[in-house]
């Protein structure tokens, strides 16, 4: 039975990742940090310093509305 639960909660879960992925061709340009071509690889030492230019710009932005904060998605690739 368990077996017939998780199924559809993993179909979900692929379809919520799709959808917010797919969302990434319409954020504004004045919004993002990097290049899709040329991704700026996270690390400790800048990883603040990259957070705080994406909040500087949402800001700036003005992109609270409703009293909702923005979001940020990360997206991590691995190679093997």
């Amino acid at each position: 039975m368990a077996g017939y639960i998780d199924r559809p909660k993993v179909a979900i879960d692929l379809a919520k990742d799709s959808f917010l992925v797919a969302k990434h061709a319409d954020v504004i340009t004045a919004n993002t940090i990097g290049l899709e071509v040329i991704p700026i690889a996270l690390s400790k030492d800048n990883i603040y310093f990259n957070f705080a230019a994406i909040a500087k710009s949402l800001k700036k932005a003005n992109t609270v509305c409703n009293g909702q904060k923005p979001w940020i998605v990360i997206l991590i690739f691995m190679w093997f």
